[in-house]
């Protein structure tokens, strides 16, 4: 039977399901990849066991468990596995829908949390790595230096010196300092840039939820017809 027509009894043509659900299978496993990737390595290097650095492993290991529940239950034709992929999707498509939103309303402030983190007697040695690393990232995407100024690396470099992120059009075979510094701060780039960030990401949260929400429904019908 072929995936594109409409069948008496089943509606959608089983085919068409089974289409559906293995181009989900393989979207969720591109997704999750690179963010278990990214956990791993920032795990890794930072010996961290925060909350927000074990998350993502976590997730992404969710997401790849229950991409092989579906492709053992479509090979096995098993309905069973295709419930179970079912419920444990629509238990993912609510952990999207919670915690998405939230790292899209933390983005526009990300540079004032690496500033805090950063300044916080309590921070960690690990935390502060990481934090500078993270503004060091920020710095060489978005072309800027420093939160609100490059005094907050002072506690990372002696003698006025600064990472080379704060150079990085202008630094030719010199030390970066205060005085070859860009001049414009986190601060003022991210100001420019928030709105189009914000409509990105909230584009970015629909693909993935509507993503989930057609992957449950299509488990769970297959977990019938079969």
């Amino acid at each position: 039977m072929p995936c594109f027509g409409i069948n008496r009894d089943y509606g959608i043509s089983p085919n068409c399901l089974v289409l559906i659900l293995v181009c989900g299978i393989f979207v969720n496993i591109f997704i999750a990849l690179p963010v278990y990737a990214l956990g791993k390595a920032v795990h890794e290097k930072y010996k961290l066991l925060k909350f927000w650095t074990v998350l993502p492993l976590i997730f992404a290991e969710i997401m790849l468990f229950n991409c092989i529940i579906g492709i053992v239950g479509l090979i096995w034709r098993n309905p069973y596995l295709l419930l179970y992929k079912s419920v444990l999707g629509f238990i993912i498509l609510l952990m999207e829908i919670i915690i998405l939103p939230q790292i899209l309303l933390m983005l526009p402030n990300l540079h004032r949390e690496v500033e805090n983190m950063l300044n916080r007697t309590t921070t960690t040695s690990n935390e502060k790595l990481l934090y500078g690393d993270v503004l060091n990232l920020i710095q060489s995407e978005y072309n800027c230096c420093g939160i609100t100024g490059p005094e907050i690396w002072n506690k990372f470099y002696e003698n006025d010196t600064l990472p080379d992120s704060c150079c990085q059009y202008e630094l030719l075979n010199r030390t970066c300092t205060y005085e070859n510094a860009i001049k414009v701060t986190c601060v003022n780039r991210f100001e420019s840039i928030k709105y189009p960030l914000f409509l990105i990401g909230i584009s970015t949260i629909i693909i993935i939820v509507s993503i989930q929400s057609i992957l449950v429904i299509v488990s769970y019908k297959l977990s019938y017809l079969y």
